[in-house]
């Protein structure tokens, strides 16, 4: 396979979550741009689809937790965080994975809320594998986007704004100077034809496939119906029942963003860029302190301990102890994974171990169940923390723990006391945390 992707093109939708980036994703995708071949499941709070790869996200996500955040971290990450050596396996397993899926492909896109975050690692890629990136950013009425995050992750106010403020901000911060144009998500909606003409023309591409072949599908997948949240008065400070002055800021913002897709549409120029370094001087210690407020949490603590406590524990074993991660959720890929696992170590000193969060799933939870019972191996109801004592195997040399759904930010935790490596295979990219390894 060739080491670089000479003059491939990839358009990368960024936005807050909730922002409308799943809607704009697809409507490109029918218009020929290749979104690659493992793409997460819709759910019940996104019906239409996310419309993206799955293996890209986890290691946005896996990006963050090295790097001492999550998707829903209201604060900055640390500075110069990507010069870190704990990111250089992640970078590789993200090139590998663009190689794989896109490397037959023209034009391309990714689609990830959490890249917002993460652009610096995402620039030093693009230049590596020689890519040109092309920046789409969306823009939702943040009382929208607060609506939506109250009703499907429980955020106060305060937080969903503080969030939206931080991930527009790294957005714009990072895609100063590159090929990018602003989108809103109402204009989408209202005239999506629009829209896509104007993307066109900003990033001097031409769409493979003509609108005219499918327009009929695109009207059909733009249900105005599925915008759960919709606001028709302006945005006013008083709107948002939150502190003023973080009313302040989200106001300027919205504003200056709004004024950004009006130049899209060949309207008067904003400020944008002035305006973001105005807030980062003038208003960075109420940022700050809001931050503080929000993240502050006394359950961290146990949690810290209790992870460290548990990778004590595999350490001192007198065997090695490896955590396994699928980077691909569909319960298909994972089940056919376990079985070839389980085939492989056969003729090993190993066992095989399921660790799964079955709260989500029932129907998972019977067919996991059913797995382990016809491989003979066992599978552990997850819990905080899981009961480590089942490891007290003493005629076994190593153990592999497939961990299914097991939440990210304890998995880094763990990952601070282990050996952790990123490996490619037919099954996606398969993080490998081991312990207890000479």
């Amino acid at each position: 396979m060739e080491e670089t992707l000479q003059e491939q093109r990839t358009i990368v939708i960024l936005g807050m979550h909730r922002s409308g980036t799943s809607a704009i994703t697809r409507v490109i995708n029918y218009l020929g741009v290749d979104l690659g071949p493992s793409l997460l499941s819709d759910s019940e709070d996104n019906e239409t689809g996310f419309w993206e790869h799955t293996e890209i996200v986890q290691l946005n996500e896996w990006l963050l937790q090295i790097s001492g955040s999550c998707w829903e971290d209201v604060c900055l990450l640390p500075a110069e965080w990507w010069r870190s050596e704990a990111i250089v396996p992640i970078k590789q397993a993200m090139i590998e994975i663009i190689k794989k899926d896109f490397s037959m492909s023209p034009l391309w896109a990714i689609k990830d809320p959490r890249i917002c975050r993460v652009l610096p690692v995402w620039h030093s890629i693009f230049t590596e594998i020689s890519v040109i990136p092309l920046y789409l950013i969306v823009v939702r009425d943040p009382r929208e986007i607060a609506s939506s995050l109250m009703k499907r992750n429980s955020f106060t106010l305060e937080k969903s704004y503080l969030l939206w403020v931080t991930y527009m901000f790294e957005a714009e911060r990072w895609t100063r100077g590159h090929n990018r144009v602003f989108i809103s998500y109402k204009d989408l909606l209202d005239d999506w034809r629009e829209v896509v003409e104007i993307i066109e023309n900003s990033m001097q591409i031409q769409w493979p496939v003509r609108k005219l072949e499918i327009e009929h599908k695109i009207d059909d997948f733009l249900d105005p119906a599925l915008r759960h949240h919709k606001t028709t008065q302006n945005l006013k400070e008083s709107d948002l029942n939150i502190d003023i002055r973080l009313a302040q800021v989200v106001c300027g913002l919205y504003r200056a963003l709004t004024a950004e897709c009006e130049w899209s549409k060949g309207k008067s120029r904003s400020a944008l860029s002035e305006y973001f370094d105005e807030v980062i001087v003038t208003k960075q210690n109420l940022l700050n302190k809001t931050c503080r407020k929000i993240v502050s949490s006394p359950d961290q603590q146990h949690l810290e301990n209790t992870t460290k406590m548990i990778a004590a524990y595999f350490n001192s074993l007198n065997k090695e102890v490896t955590l396994i991660i699928p980077t691909r959720s569909r319960e298909d890929e994972t089940i056919v994974f376990i079985e070839d696992m389980v085939e492989k170590m056969k003729s090993t000193n190993t066992e095989v171990i399921i660790l799964h969060d079955c709260t989500r799933n029932h129907e998972t939870k019977i067919n996991l169940k059913q797995l382990a019972e016809r491989l003979n191996i066992d599978i552990i109801d997850y819990e905080i923390p899981f009961d480590i004592t089942v490891l007290d195997r003493p005629k076994v040399k190593y153990i592999n723990i497939i961990m299914h759904n097991y939440p990210y930010g304890h998995l880094a935790m763990l990952a601070r006391y282990g050996n952790i490596s990123f490996i490619p295979s037919d099954y996606g990219t398969i993080i490998f945390i081991t312990f207890g390894k000479e």
